[in-house]
């Protein structure tokens, strides 16, 4: 069971990037009452950092989890640092890409 931390970010997901991820928990099986999008930050070598988003059918233990739009976003301790005023946006197109 997943302990719901306070959220200590302020993260942004579009409302178009908010159907896609809607469409993909859809497609996936998963339950906005339980499920959501995980974000989270992954150290990337020379580049920097890279991010990184993934339907996932619950929180882990330690994450926070924020309330968005009829689902959850999870993220880890470690990524929480570095996405204070992110936002998450679709960019459509044929090879449509999220930044």
């Amino acid at each position: 069971m997943s302990t719901m931390n306070t959220p200590e970010v302020a993260l942004v997901i579009s409302a178009n990037a908010t159907v896609e991820v809607k469409k993909f928990m859809a497609a996936e099986g998963i339950t906005p009452d339980v499920g959501g999008l995980r974000v989270s930050v992954q150290p990337g070598g020379c580049s920097g950092f890279k991010y990184s988003l993934l339907i996932e059918d619950q929180a882990a233990d330690d994450d926070t989890v924020l309330q968005q739009d009829g689902y959850k976003v999870f993220v880890d301790p470690f990524s929480i640092q570095y996405l204070n005023g992110v936002v998450i946006a679709e960019v459509p197109g044929y090879n449509a890409h999220y930044l």
